[in-house]
């Protein structure tokens, strides 16, 4: 998907649930105008739904039925408006690269979650009266305001592949979700488990291994997480079996035969361009981009 600088949508690539917005599910494979009476300013594709933020910061949604957010039976195949945010202004959104949940975060700085929910990536556990799909995964089929968050100034939101992360004013970030690959922070083994034996963290935690820093950009991609500070220096933790973290040392010499190749804590990434100079991060499944301001 992609906005035009004169703000309108336009979305290519697989249409199955409606994901596209242009009103059916065939596959598209130009760019093609996403039919709407309001300009937008921003677009966040995940696997089966699709959102926008308007001009006037409002949230719309399309795709897949269960995680677009309006909680209905049938897959929603043009932008509609999240009604549940009730004239709640919003100022960003992510979903994550399994694209099975979904983080709003509204101008006033509170937090909002839907989607999966099994290793508790919405930020709160699950109950008996929870939604469960046909194959027993948990989830919230329409957004619900992520109470312990309330009055923490969240700056922004990132959401992984089953982890989540929240950014402050303070530059602090906190983390919740699965942590089979230590993507939260965390060392898997000190956290409980769901029903599949499943490493998580219910609720958004502080990451203790950014004490000191003052963090400027997060990003969450399938199982590893990136934090940019205001000096510019990039740190990187959780999976790195495609050497995502970006430390080739620690893949020549730390993990040796047959381990397990992750890092729960964050690590500091050296070497030019990357010290003191990076000022964008962007996370895939299992690959790490960024920009750096030597123009590299």
């Amino acid at each position: 998907c992609s906005v035009s600088v004169d703000c309108e949508m336009f979305a290519w690539g697989a249409g199955e649930n409606g994901r596209l917005g242009t009103g059916d599910t065939v596959d598209i494979c130009l760019p093609t105008k996403v039919q709407a009476e309001w300009k937008a300013k921003k677009i966040f594709a995940g696997s089966v739904h699709t959102c926008a933020l308007s001009e006037s910061s409002e949230l719309y949604s399309w795709g897949h039925r269960n995680y677009t957010g309006h909680g209905g039976t049938v897959d929603v195949l043009l932008p509609k408006k999240l009604e549940t945010f009730e004239g709640k202004l919003c100022h960003m959104a992510s979903i994550g690269p399994g694209g099975y949940h979904t983080m709003a975060l509204t101008v006033s700085g509170s937090v909002y979650t839907w989607g999966h929910n099994r290793v508790g990536q919405l930020g709160f556990d699950n109950d008996s009266q929870t939604t469960q799909t046909a194959e027993g995964a948990f989830f919230y089929p329409v957004p619900r305001f992520v109470s312990a968050l309330a009055g923490m100034q969240i700056r922004a939101v990132s959401a992984g592949w089953g982890h989540s992360a929240v950014l402050n004013y303070n530059g602090e970030v906190y983390m919740c979700g699965r942590n089979y690959r230590g993507q939260v922070g965390m060392e898997p083994a000190v956290c409980p488990r769901n029903e599949r034996g499943h490493p998580y963290l219910p609720a958004f935690t502080l990451v203790e291994g950014l004490a000191g820093q003052k963090v400027e950009q997060i990003a969450c991609g399938g199982e590893h997480t990136a934090a940019v500070t205001s000096e510019g220096n990039l740190y990187l933790w959780g999976d790195d079996a495609c050497a995502q973290l970006g430390h080739a040392k620690m893949i020549n010499e730390e993990y040796g035969s047959g381990k397990q190749r992750y890092k729960w804590a964050p690590h500091l990434v050296e070497g030019a361009p990357v010290v003191g100079d990076v000022v964008h991060i962007a996370l895939g499944s299992a690959v790490t981009f960024l920009l750096s301001g030597t123009n590299e």
